[in-house]
């Protein structure tokens, strides 16, 4: 039975230590085996590892939540019992939409994404000042019909919800579907007849199901909140996060509203969907726990299935975090949630699912966060490879031109402004035609064309066009105005001669606080309070209109989104879409490169809300980001920053809106180590509470912290450790930097942040993150390498002595195995991890992340190996015979060696070769022995399965002049030497065969567990042998396609 099998992502070792002279105040905590812990599960689980869990089911930010469940006899299921599947909001984050894989609801692993990038554009790329903090995907949906999974979600600056389906959820190619408007959250459902609904608060739509797209019927306004004000005891304030589940007879809804005790569940429930007067509801209040899924769940004894709560609640600093809230159904059908529908944390409940002990404990260690040590080594994945997108050209001329139609070939795009006709005249001041403009009674009616889009907030243009009049006054003041929805800015004038064309030109900044989403530009006379007809309401003309960026426009390009060859494991998102240009873990074997290939923006706006001012930090372009998780969270990096340029910043950060970074930034050739703190305050508002400015400077803002800073002198490896205490009581975070010179000694690095709260703005409104980054304010080209990304619950801050307790157990554990009763590829990671884990200690780790990530990463190791015992069928090999075709021969002549390998049903049947005396006689690794030398040899053959079992056969060789004293052939008497062995024999000389009882041929199981290399080439275990006597690369090559 196939199992959950994943790869295990190696932690990373820390180089050695660079000595340098300094006088500080450090400390060194030392590493003890004395204090004793086991790690019994991964960072981000509540499984307590007894049979029960606690509330919440992950401490860490997964919002919006959809759950799905693949039953264990449906066909797309090959492993033997229930599958869930879950689906998330990731706002702006790259990749998008992940898929998490669950056996019990209690412990999830990402394993795919639906999107690689949401789009190309410049909001999702942080391209040209534009930015999708809090827009992008919100609020999936997750479901299976006839054999494909759906994900529908909605956008909020992207044109609207999106469908995207697959055949094969963890491995499969995604089609995309664009709506082309927007649903509210939107839920799918299938109805019996296979049409695909959207429900969307109190609305719902059909569906075309040849297209998934069209919507066939509209029902609006179904059902009324004031209608459910007797069954609620309120009236609520919407029918938000709205998810269809049909159980029995009944249609149920669980949404959300924000009521007298605030998050409340409003579950809905209905025979007819379509019928609004034949709706229920109830409410629960279940400490802030909703909006969600009902899953069903097998039950555990008489083959029925039952249905609970999966809601999430928000607890910043982590997030917004899920709960499975058990629920018992009563005989109308409605649930008790929870402790008589009480839910708070801490609540420990039985696990709803059992597993297979050693499934158990694997499941139970995994983890949506996780160490790296950025070696390459995660599998390419199908979403990587996504290729929807069309872009535009950058002009030659490296400006670009904002006006459509400023030549006036026609009338398209230009139209009436405030009751002015327009229409194409010959009158013209370079052919073909203008513009010309009647009707007008008002000053500004005139020509208006629509730029939304196509200009951003700060930006600097060029504007140019000529304008003629007949008839008024001698000379008149022309504007050509720009506006938003708010107000509007004369960017250039000219005073105009009648009957002369006139140029209106010059140079505009476009406000900082501007709404380019409703841009248009027009052309106008200055405003009057009572215009008069002949000399401000004249008829006029129009050409040559244009408006320019100065060329320093973005234009994205292929490259951006082609795969580079790096893949990273899927904890990572990218804080927007990266440019794969400027990433890589293949430059430098090892480590992560961020180079800078654009430089951050010093006018960028939120594009939502207040509109208010982005920081520098947050404009920065490939920053590489993980979830955090709750209560004391440590993460350790190491960076070379002997690349970088004046005017860049590059470290490691803990960021929503608010953020603190430690990072070292580079100005006038010196290189300074410091600390940021920025606690956002929602802008500065009037004594009503209204923000009226949210304008910031973006250097002060960012300066390092009093206190914080270290001259790094010569100093290019710098290691650093952000220890965070995310504590979800008080809605607080603060964050202690530490940092070291040469590995092993750390200094705390200026005082503790803090304390972040969050903002409420909607501005990010996720938990707070951990990011990698590297930006550059005036020159790119500038790269700073990451060696590691190693993680702890323990921190250096509280002064704890650092334990090698746990790691020590591991590699013990580890070193009792036998090869022979495990998987060849298993092992060898494992094998692989277990010399890390043995490098770590004897480095004597100087902190706990350091013990923490090997140990770790070996643990799961060795919990996939009992998985794979258990599930697989290893049978190691008994006996090795050895035959050779001749038994005496002369120097120079060649004679083949033959193998029989026992039991015929050994998984490795494949063997290596020797020779007692290469002097006498050579074997290669297909068993061909060349006679060299005068003498007797032994040839013999090796199991490579582990068991050390061989088999031998004797060689005699004479000179050429000689006479041997016949052959086998010559003699019937005389058979083919034969020593068979069931003892492990030493190997003097090199070689390997794969045996199935003929010379060439592989076993059905040694089929089975050949991989893939990340070039498509089958490998098996003669290349996985290669590999091993190559050493780490050769095993990490193994690791890019893992068995699934």
């Amino acid at each position: 039975m196939k199992e959950f099998h994943t790869i295990r992502r190696l932690s990373g070792l820390l180089a050695g230590a660079i000595a340098v002279g300094m006088s500080v105040t450090a400390f060194v905590m030392p590493a003890t085996a004395a204090e004793t812990s086991t790690v019994n599960r991964g960072y981000t689980t509540s499984d307590n590892g007894d049979g029960t869990y606690s509330i919440p089911v992950l401490n860490s930010d997964v919002p919006d939540v959809s759950v799905m469940r693949l039953p264990k006899n449906d066909p797309k299921n090959t492993e033997g019992r229930d599958i869930y599947y879950m689906v998330s909001t990731t706002m702006e984050l790259s990749p998008g939409a992940p898929v998490m894989k669950s056996y019990d609801l209690i412990n999830w692993q990402i394993v795919t994404y639906v999107y690689d990038r949401i789009s190309m554009s410049d909001a999702s790329s942080l391209r040209n000042g534009a930015s999708s903090y809090g827009e992008g995907e919100w609020a999936p949906s997750i479901r299976y019909h006839n054999g494909k999974f759906y994900v529908l979600f909605n956008t909020n600056n992207l044109g609207g919800a999106f469908i995207y389906y697959t055949d094969d959820i963890e491995h499969g190619t995604w089609t995309k579907v664009a709506l082309g408007r927007g649903f509210h959250d939107p839920s799918l459902y299938f109805d019996e007849n296979d049409d695909p609904w959207i429900i969307s608060g109190a609305n719902e739509y059909k569906l075309d199901k040849n297209d998934m797209k069209t919507v066939v019927e509209s029902h609006e306004n179904i059902i009324s909140a004031q209608q459910f004000e007797d069954a609620l005891g309120e009236v609520p304030t919407g029918f938000e996060g709205s998810q269809i589940f049909k159980i029995g007879k009944y249609f149920y809804n669980p949404t959300i509203y924000w009521g007298k005790d605030g998050r409340t569940v409003m579950l809905l429930r209905t025979t007819d969907l379509l019928d609004g007067s034949k709706y229920e509801a109830r409410k629960y209040t279940l400490g802030g726990f909703a909006q969600g899924s009902l899953v069903e769940v097998s039950d555990k004894e008489g083959g029925g299935t039952h249905w609970e709560g999966f809601f999430f609640r928000d607890t910043y600093p982590n997030g917004r975090i899920p709960g499975l809230i058990p629920a018992t159904w009563d005989k109308d059908g409605w649930p008790t949630f929870g402790k008589d529908n009480k839910v708070s944390a801490g609540d420990t409940y039985d696990k709803p699912i059992s597993l297979p002990s050693d499934l158990e404990n694997l499941v139970r260690l995994k983890s949506i966060v996780n160490s790296d040590d950025f070696d390459n080594d995660a599998p390419h994945q199908t979403y990587q490879d996504q290729d929807w997108w069309t872009l535009d050209e950058a002009p030659a001329s490296g400006e670009t031109e904002v006006i459509s139609n400023g030549e006036v070939k026609d009338e398209s795009g230009w139209e009436g402004r405030e009751g002015a006709k327009i229409s194409l005249d010959s009158t013209n001041h370079s052919a073909p035609n203008s513009l010309q403009v009647t009707g007008r009674t008002a000053t500004g009616a005139g020509p208006v064309q629509s730029v939304s889009g196509k200009i951003v907030a700060g930006g600097t243009y060029t504007v140019s066009a000529y304008v003629l009049y007949k008839d008024g006054p001698n000379t008149k003041t022309f504007n050509f105005t720009i506006r938003d929805k708010n107000k509007a800015y004369v960017m250039a004038s000219a005073t105009a001669k009648r009957g002369e064309w006139s140029q209106i030109s010059g140079s505009y900044t476009v406000p900082k606080d501007f709404d380019a989403d409703s841009a248009e530009v027009f052309f106008e006379t200055p405003w009057t309070a009572t215009p008069d007809k002949t000399n401000d309401l004249m008829n006029f003309f129009v050409d040559d209109v244009s408006m320019r960026t100065d060329g320093t426009k973005e234009y994205a390009v292929a490259d951006e989104y082609k795969p580079n060859g790096s893949n990273l494991d899927m904890v990572w998102e990218w804080a927007h879409n990266p440019d794969n240009r400027y990433w890589s873990l293949t430059d430098r074997n090892g480590w992560l490169r961020l180079t800078n290939g654009h430089k951050v923006s010093k006018n960028a706006k939120y594009m939502k809300g207040t509109k208010g001012d982005l920081t520098y930090f947050e404009t920065a372009r490939n920053m590489l980001s993980q979830r955090t998780f709750g209560g004391d969270m440590s993460a350790e990096t190491k960076m070379d920053v002997s690349h970088m340029k004046d005017g860049d910043t590059a470290g490691i950060a803990t960021y929503t809106r608010s953020f603190s970074y430690a990072a070292v930034r580079q100005e006038n050739g010196k290189r300074v180590l410091g600390v940021v703190k920025r606690i956002y305050d929602n802008g500065r508002k009037d004594s009503s509470g209204n923000i009226i400015d949210d304008t910031i400077d973006r250097d002060k803002t960012e300066a390092f912290v009093d206190g914080s800073t270290v001259d790094l002198g010569s100093n290019t490896n710098v290691w650093l450790k952000s220890d965070n205490v995310l504590d979800n009581s008080s809605g607080r975070l603060t964050v202690q930097y530490l940092y070291s010179l040469d590995g092993k000694i750390w200094q705390k690095l200026g005082g503790e942040q803090g304390p972040f709260g969050y903002d409420w703005s909607l501005s990010h409104f996720k938990g707070y993150r951990i990011g990698l980054f590297n930006y550059a304010k005036d020159t790119i080209g500038g790269y700073v390498d990451f060696d590691y990304y190693d993680l702890s619950d323990v921190l250096s801050a509280d002064g704890k002595n650092v334990s090698t307790a746990a790691l020590e157990n591991t590699i013990a554990k580890a070193k009792k195995l036998k090869p022979t009763e495990y998987p060849a590829d298993e092992w060898s990671v494992m094998q692989m991890l277990l010399t890390k884990a043995e490098t770590a200690l004897a480095n004597k780790p100087s902190t706990q992340n350091e013990v923490d990530a090997p140990q770790r990463a070996l643990e799961v190791q060795l919990a996939q190996l009992a998985v794979d015992r258990t599930t697989s069928s290893v049978v190691p090999v008994s006996g090795v015979m050895v035959s050779l075709d001749r038994s005496f021969v002369k120097v120079g002549e060649v004679v083949r060696a033959k193998v029989s390998v026992k039991p015929e049903n050994a998984s490795d049947k494949s063997v290596s070769w020797s020779s007692s005396d290469e002097k006498v006689a050579k074997v290669d690794a297909s068993g061909r022995v060349t006679a060299v030398g005068v003498g007797t040899v032994t040839i013999t053959a090796t199991a490579k399965d582990g068991s050390g079992v061989s088999g031998s056969a004797k060689l005699t060789v004479s000179a050429s002049s000689e006479n041997p004293g016949g052959h086998p052939s010559d003699n019937p008497s005389e058979k083919p030497s034969a020593v068979p062995s069931d003892k492990p024999s030493a190997s003097t000389s090199s070689g390997s065969h794969r045996q199935t009882g003929t010379a060439d041929g592989k076993s059905a199981n040694m089929q089975r567990r050949s991989t893939l290399s990340r070039t498509g080439i089958a490998v098996g275990g003669l290349v996985l042998a290669a590999a091993l006597l190559a050493g780490t690369a050769g095993v990490m090559r193994l690791l890019a396609r893992r068995r699934q």
